[in-house]
């Protein structure tokens, strides 16, 4: 599991490695019922519910992280 989390983060320290607030990212919560969960940053590096249309994406459909590896994050329906 280290092996995995380390490559998909690309080698950062960060929860992501793209750039924003992790709690941002979800529609869970008592605010996300006001406003929409903040999803610009993760949309283009992670396949997930909203932007799927309901199904798996080829990886292609992504950008890489920084070691070039893509889909290490959702993508699972």
């Amino acid at each position: 599991e280290a092996e995995w989390e380390y490559a998909a983060r690309g080698g950062t320290e960060t929860p992501y490695f793209f750039t924003g607030n992790p709690k941002d990212f979800s529609d869970q919560g008592f605010w996300r019922k006001f406003f929409d969960a903040k999803t610009d940053s993760i949309s283009s590096f992670v396949i997930y519910a909203k932007n799927s249309k309901n199904r798996t994406q080829e990886p292609g459909e992504v950008k890489a992280n920084p070691f070039g590896l893509k889909n290490m994050l959702g993508n699972v329906m």
